[in-house]
């Protein structure tokens, strides 16, 4: 019985229908329903609902149409013959109310009849659907062209597409279509020109069975040429996909119904469902692809130990399997897998994963194992128990290749033991052995060579290399600057290079054996490493090694090089001290026989005196002092002591040859040493003399004073090299020192003789000072005296025999020399001026040097000089000193002159002695100026300008110097 026959029922909840009242009130409601469906365009649900619905009009429609209860139970009976299946006609010839009825209920019957014929289309054609998509035979393309197939067919229309819509970019693509070109896939269009994009805006399916009728004339979605349409949104959990379309050239005659609608929108879930899955698999996939690179890339695996299984189920990735050389076995085994691991390794593994089991306790192990193609790895497993209610059930982990890591930190290691090992070695061949023998062991090289300059040669050597290194080249070359070598050249550029077996043209870098790559590294500043492959080109990683090792090897050979360097320095040091300690005591004897020389009152006592003290300080044993003879040129012997005066009988013939040290010093005027007489011995005939006699260095200095010469000093030494460059300056101290001192005591010697040298010399050298005067003013000048006398300057006073004194001062002014002037004294025949001058005149050297000017007188020819000197002095030498510095010098004549200078000089010695220099500069200064004079030729004022200090100055210390003479004079019972 159908759901029309259901159970008696309350349609009002007050009045119980019998079986008449019930049939004819379902007829009649039945028939209303249909009426009202019909003019809704939609299909009815089931009867029973419109009963309910509208079951109280009908009862009361049928009870007014009812007129006899045969008619009506001859309807009930066609009513139910229908329910049962049967084709029943209802047609009648009455024309009352019982024939309207049954005209009715024709109507409604064939209602019915059509109602079920489209339900039954549509429950087909979702059986359909359902097996399209169930289908395991056909992949999610071919199911897609088969439900927009189905679609066409059930929806009769030419055109079914799925689209990708892209709200954003307003993106309208077209990614599949069948049927008709109407619509054609990968067409892409705007979205707003599509009737999707009023799909994507509804929340239902959307149907338009005429769209020219439903849009506007001007629409742009008319030029597809769509005549109906209908569509729905495709959805995944990420949003909006697209949307699934069926479409026609013709509109359709009636609306889009609920079926098709609820078949449009089972297609759309599913191709969402399709979409989603796809898209989920698709990432996954991408997700898997990027864990098998990154597992590639780092040579990381992934690995499962089942415990619950018996034996235990070991499962690995891809790479893992890779790792071991082996194809991918999902039966893999744990026990066969503990096999490849190092049998000294192997315990550890085991214990870890007990323990892990047992004790739930993870594990970092790193071990050794041998992969199936005999490769030596080494791995580092990390595993960690999962447990179940409380239960460790397996062991799970990763699985890396840390071979490379594991290298580099045994390399590193040995490379931290080198350099420990550095530390204490001394020598740099050690160094090089040991840094050659890591080298060879941590890059697993056997052609290694390390290369170093030989100063001697300036070649690179190779201080040490492997035995591979000599086998290779047949030899152990050597390279230098005419080798053209990238081994010079990284030497000399401090520049890595690296090579890949040829050098250009065929070449290799150092001959023999054509290698496939090699490397050079500059140690430092002394030499080069070298290391030759048979491999590929060197690797990055042996690059960074090497450059460790090499600059290890550097600081080692910098450390020894230094230490080597300070030790040397050390000793230089000590040898210094113990010179520096002779030296001072040299030192220390110079100055006690400078304290000696100033008592020394003769020149005979003065070079005796130096000789004795230099013997008996210890450091020469013998010493002495003489001079060219002047007649024979023989150097003489003048003073000597210590033991070995019979040496002096051999000196007279060696300096004629001019090759004994004294007599070279006397020649050349320079400090002579020779430090190991041994060394002269087979040239110069005085060695074997000096030797013979223990004299193994020599030290000769000449005695001068202002280019004047008072002989040579010789010293010498029992031991070689006793005459340091310290000590040589020293003793070129002594001869000055001596040579002033011996000036000194002869000048002093001068002044109390009475028997003089007198000497009457010309000099044309119109460059003089007061020859130039002479020749400027065209006047004869004459020199009256010296006011103050030094190296630098000089101040003097002269008289040009002229009474043109503004001639002279513009003379004077010319001069360059002449740094200030003054005007003493005028008459008309002559006039007197003090000039200070930046320069030694002629008056100044000859007091300088033992004279003393008895006239110097300059013409516009030269000058003419008297002067007395010494009886001790040495003419020739004097007048050579002056030729020297003078052009045209002419000793005009010599003779020996008495003069009564004793009684006078001890006077005026007497006078002086009291005096202070300054006091004595200032009466000095004041009386050549005619202070004195009267009238006076210069003022208190003026002479306190020539002397540079205040008039007060002047007159205090004339007054006082005046009054110490006159003391002199007075006091102490004078007359």
């Amino acid at each position: 019985m159908s759901e029309y026959s259901s159970r008696p029922e309350t349609v009002t909840g007050q009045w119980p229908l019998d079986r008449k009242q019930r049939i004819v009130a379902l007829v009649a409601a039945v028939a209303i329903g249909g009426v009202l469906a019909a003019v809704a365009g939609t299909d009815l649900a089931s009867p029973g609902q419109v009963v309910r619905l509208v079951g109280l009009l009908s009862f009361g429609l049928v009870g007014l149409a009812t007129r006899s209860e045969a008619d009506v139970e001859q309807l009930i009976a066609d009513v139910e013959r229908f329910e049962a299946g049967e084709d029943v006609s209802f047609e009648t010839d009455r024309d009352d109310e019982i024939g309207r009825l049954y005209e009715a209920v024709g109507s409604l019957a064939s209602i019915v009849r059509d109602r079920e014929t489209r339900d039954d289309r549509s429950e087909r054609y979702r059986q359909r659907l359902y097996e399209v998509t169930s289908s395991p035979d056909l992949s999610d393309d071919e199911k897609r062209e088969r439900l927009l197939e189905l679609g066409c067919e059930y929806l009769n229309v030419d055109n079914g597409h799925v689209t990708h819509i892209d709200e954003g970019e307003a993106r309208h693509e077209v990614e599949g279509a069948w049927g008709s070109d109407l619509v054609e896939a990968d067409a892409v269009t705007d979205l707003s020109e599509t009737f999707c994009r009023k799909t994507i805006e509804s929340d239902d399916i959307l149907g338009v069975a005429d769209t020219p009728a439903a849009v506007d004339a001007n629409d742009p979605r008319n030029e597809w040429g769509i005549g109906c349409y209908i569509g729905a949104k495709i959805e995944t959990d990420d949003g909006l996909y697209g949307t699934v379309c069926f479409v026609d050239e013709e509109p359709r005659e009636r609306p889009f119904t609920a079926s098709e609608k609820s078949f449009v929108d089972l297609v759309a879930r599913w191709l969402g469902y399709v979409t989603e899955r796809r898209e989920r698999e698709h990432e996954l996939e991408r997700t898997r692809h990027l864990l098998e690179q990154a597992q590639r890339m780092t040579q990381v695996a992934g690995w499962e130990l089942d415990v619950t299984s018996e034996p235990p189920e070991l499962t690995v990735t891809d790479e893992g399997y890779r790792l071991q050389d082996v194809q991918p076995d999902r039966d893999a085994n744990f026990l066969r897998a503990l096999e490849r691991v190092h049998p000294e390794d192997r315990p550890r593994v085991e214990d870890a994963v007990d323990r892990a089991i047992e004790e739930g306790e993870p594990f970092d192990v790193e071990l050794r194992l041998t992969t199936a193609e005999g490769r030596h790895r080494w791995n580092q497993v990390i595993g960690e128990p999962v447990r179940e209610d409380g239960e460790v059930v397996a062991v799970r982990g990763s699985l890396q290749d840390v071979t490379e890591r594991k290298e580099r930190e045994l390399a590193f290691e040995s490379l931290h033991e080198t350099a420990r090992g550095l530390l204490g070695i001394e020598s740099e061949r050690d160094a090089a052995d040991l840094v050659v023998e890591t080298a060879a062991t941590v890059l697993d090289a056997d052609c290694v060579a390390l290369y170093q300059l030989d100063g001697a040669s300036n070649r690179l050597t190779a201080t040490a290399h492997s035995a591979g290194f000599a086998d290779h080249y047949g030899g152990v070359p050597d390279v230098g600057a005419d080798s053209d070598s990238p081994l010079w050249d990284c030497f000399v550029t401090a520049t890595p290079t690296v090579f890949d077996g040829t050098t250009g043209d065929g070449d290799t870098p150092l001959g023999g054996e054509r290698p496939s790559g090699g490397l050079f590294v500059p140690v430092g500043t002394h030499g080069v490493f070298v290391v030759v492959t048979t491999d590929p080109p060197v690797a990055d990683d042996v690059r960074q090694l090497v450059g460790t090792l090499v600059a290890t090897a550097a600081a080692a050979f910098d450390r020894i090089e230094s230490e080597a360097t300070l030790r040397d320095r050390e000793a230089e040091l000590a040898t210094q001290n113990r010179r520096l300690e002779r030296q001072i005591q040299v030192t220390d004897l110079i100055r006690r026989i400078d304290r000696s020389l100033v008592e020394a009152t003769s020149r005979e006592e003065i070079e005796q005196l130096v000789c004795e003290r230099l013997v008996e300080a210890g450091d020469a044993t013998f010493a002495w002092v003489g001079g060219l003879d002047a007649a024979s040129d023989d150097l003489e012997p003048r003073a000597w002591a210590g033991a070995g005066e019979e040496y002096l009988d051999t000196v007279t013939g060696a300096a004629a040859e001019g090759t004994e040290p004294a007599a070279a010093a006397a020649a050349t005027g320079e400090v002579t040493v020779v430090a190991n007489a041994a060394d002269r011995l087979h040239e110069e005939p005085w060695a074997e003399l000096a030797l013979a006699r223990d004299f193994s260095s020599v030290v000769a200095v000449p005695l001068s004073f202002d280019d004047y010469s008072y002989g040579v000093l010789a010293v010498y030494a029992d031991e070689p090299d006793a005459f340091t460059e310290r000590k040589r300056a020293v003793f070129g101290e002594l001869g000055e020192n001596v040579a002033n001192s011996i000036n000194a005591v002869e000048t002093q010697r001068a002044l109390y003789a009475d028997t003089l040298v007198e000497l009457t010399l010309g000099i044309d050298d119109a460059d003089t000072f007061l020859a130039r005067i002479a020749r400027k003013a065209s006047c004869d000048v004459t020199y009256e005296g010296l006011a103050t006398r030094g190296t630098d300057e000089t101040r003097l006073f002269f008289t040009a025999e002229t009474g043109d004194a503004d001639a002279v001062a513009a003379t004077l002014d010319d001069l360059v020399v002449v740094t200030d002037y003054r005007l003493v004294a005028e008459s008309e025949s002559e006039c007197r001026f003090e000039a200070t001058v930046a320069e030694e005149t002629v008056a100044a050297v000859l007091v300088g040097h033992g004279g003393s000017p008895r006239s110097i007188r300059a013409d516009v020819d030269g000058l003419t000089i008297v002067v007395d000197l010494p009886p001790t002095t040495d003419v020739r030498t004097f007048v050579e000193m002056l030729t020297g510095r003078y052009r045209g010098v002419i000793l005009e004549s010599r003779r020996d002159v008495e003069r009564a200078t004793q009684a006078r000089s001890e006077l005026v010695s007497s006078l002086l002695d009291e005096l202070t220099e300054r006091q004595l500069e200032v009466l000095r200064t004041a009386y050549f100026a005619g202070f004195f004079e009267w009238p006076r030729d210069s003022t208190g004022e003026d002479v306190a300008e020539m002397l540079g200090v205040t008039q007060p100055t002047v007159n205090r210390h004339l007054r006082l110097g005046q009054g110490k003479l006159l003391a002199q004079l007075f006091e102490g019972g004078a007359p």
